[in-house]
């Protein structure tokens, strides 16, 4: 166990006269608990046919809404990493010119998104960087995680080599291809994203390496910005492979798929991906994508799909969620089909089909049961209330805290501090106050995690957070927003004051040693600000462009002192 003696956040105070609130709350809760008990049974209520079947459609609703919003956010994943990186290299952070860097950079999102395939960056002249997943690809190395192909023009002459990676990113084995004809130029996604002003989405096609279906999300990145004359011809490309095999294993895991089946369809009614597995894609020996219609998957597809048709030939003109009562030889079924949160993207469908026994053969059994065990309930009910509820009420507030708190630092989560600051900011807009992010991040971390553990660098994040609860004002919200950062959103801060409540929060930190049982620790904190416009911004956007910052301000400053300021400018992209 690691001892410490520097300052932490600390705990809430105890309330008076809690105790004697606790037990009018549970007297309270008895009292109701008979007087609904007894209201049961003395009308002896109990749900109709029709008042299960809604309460289905309402669960099913709910829940194909909840994949929906999954599926969105599963895909937004990969358009975030690409519009990031297209940042970078818009401000020469990344490039071929520093493959080094772009390889890295690359790395650490497919470390960080798991459903993402492979990233690339494609050049106007035919250079190419791509970094994917070593999984499945021939001649792969025993450790190898990450496979790099790099196409380069030295001299003139074309070079093609292939790296393989470890887990961490280093370098297994290098050689170069002789008999390698790619040119990135010719893929569909290329032209596709030089003709657009933002993101494209490719059909499903065959991936070039891995022989696998998928989809591609790519981006044009300004031709100015990489050094070459302002023309569509001259800009060079940045791309993201999403595997359909990823996206229909994240539709397996999803929680309608334990009562049923969930589908992502194109708007002509053919299999994207599938809870099921890869029943509706196949490659064919040309390398294309053969999709079977969702009508061909089996009953009661078809008869769903039947449905739909009849009602919506058009399938284009779809836009909200259309639901269908089937039944077959094997009993009631509910079918849905929704259109994915944003057409633009993607112009796809979630079809689910569930079985009605699977939640109406709980209900039905909870109806025969309920008038028999009503009463012996409410007893049980009442006797574990006034007891027992003082100490079932603590885990309660412990799941809360760990739903809305970050563990280590005791600061809110990411999750949490983004809905506080979306609310702050919407009083900022009502009332008229300015108010400011600063992001701050742990410069030292890394090494402090190999010098001492995992449990050191902990308590250290901790004493940092302490530090930081202890310079902000109360009104102020403070959250852990990654693994090294610390974000605050100070509320009535003058433009440009937020500056200097982050250099006075760096000099803090920095000013005194972590002490750690034995242990002194120098730590230094890198901070970004963002002044909010609150029309405009978002909590998520703020976060983003103080990490740009960040990430800027460190690269300028190298090896040397990184303990920086960058001061961001809220109308930036």
């Amino acid at each position: 166990m690691v001892e410490t003696s520097d300052a932490v956040i600390p705990r809430e105070p105890r309330v008076p006269g809690r105790r004697r609130l606790t037990v009018l709350f549970l007297m309270v809760l008895v009292l109701l608990q008979g007087a609904t008990v007894a209201a049961m049974l003395f009308t002896q209520w109990a749900p109709t046919e029709a008042a299960m079947v809604a309460h289905i459609n309402s669960v099913v609703r709910s829940t194909v809404n909840e994949t929906r919003e999954n599926a969105d956010r599963f895909l937004s994943e990969a358009q975030q990493a690409l519009q990031m990186a297209r940042g970078l290299v818009e401000r020469q952070l990344l490039g071929v010119d520093r493959r080094a860097a772009l390889v890295d950079y690359f790395v650490l999102q497919l470390q960080s998104v798991a459903h993402i395939d492979a990233l690339y960056y494609a050049t106007a002249k035919g250079a190419f960087v791509f970094v994917k997943r070593a999984a499945g690809q021939p001649e792969r190395p025993a450790d190898a995680v990450y496979m790099v192909k790099y196409i380069g023009l030295e001299a003139g002459q074309r070079r093609v080599r292939v790296s393989w990676l470890d887990a961490a990113g280093q370098v297994l084995e290098s050689r170069p291809v002789a008999d390698d004809d790619y040119d990135p130029r010719s893929r569909p996604w290329f032209n596709a994203a030089r003709h657009s002003d933002g993101v494209i989405w490719t059909e499903p096609y065959v991936f070039f390496t891995s022989k696998s279906p998928g989809v591609t999300a790519a981006v044009a990145v300004s031709a100015s910005a990489t050094g070459e004359t302002e023309t569509e011809t001259d800009a060079d490309v940045i791309g993201v492979d999403v595997s359909l095999t990823a996206l229909s294993d994240f539709l397996a895991r999803q929680p309608v798929s334990a009562n049923g089946s969930v589908s992502v369809l194109d708007r002509a009614g053919r299999v994207l991906a599938s809870s099921s597995g890869r029943a509706g894609l196949a490659v064919t020996e040309t390398d294309s994508v053969k999709l079977i219609g969702y009508e061909q998957t089996g009953e009661p597809a078809g008869q769903a799909f039947a449905a739909l048709l009849a009602q919506t030939p058009q399938l284009e003109s779809l836009q909200t969620q259309t639901t269908y009562d089937l039944e077959d030889g094997e009993g009631a079924y509910l079918a849905s089909f929704t259109p994915f949160l944003d057409q633009q993207r993607w112009p796809w469908l979630i079809a689910v089909l569930v079985r009605k026994q699977s939640y109406m053969g709980d209900l039905q059994q909870v109806q025969q049961r309920s008038a028999m065990v009503a009463a012996a309930v409410g007893v049980l009910i009442t006797l574990v209330a006034f007891f027992a509820g003082p100490r079932l009420l603590r885990p309660v507030m412990v799941l809360h805290d760990r739903a809305v708190l970050d563990v280590t630092t005791g600061l809110m989560n990411r999750r949490s501090f983004i809905e506080a600051a979306e609310k702050l900011m919407s009083e900022a807009l009502e009332e008229s106050f300015s108010i400011s992010l600063i992001l701050l991040e742990v410069d030292d971390a890394d090494e402090v995690l190999r010098a001492h553990g995992e449990a050191v660098a902990d308590e250290a994040l901790r004493a940092v957070a302490g530090r930081i609860a202890h310079a902000v004002d109360e009104q102020d919200l403070i959250g852990r927003v990654d693994e090294v950062g610390i974000a605050v959103m100070t509320r009535g801060t003058a433009p440009g004051q937020a500056d200097g409540i982050a250099r006075r929060l760096r000099e803090r930190i920095g000013s005194m040693p972590v002490v750690i049982g034995t242990r002194r620790m120098p730590l230094r904190v890198s901070a970004g600000v963002v002044e909010c416009d609150p029309s405009q911004d978002t909590a998520q956007s703020m976060l983003h462009k103080a990490e740009l910052d960040l990430q800027h301000v460190r690269d300028e400053a190298g090896l040397g002192d990184r303990s920086q300021v960058a001061l961001g400018d809220a109308s930036k992209d």
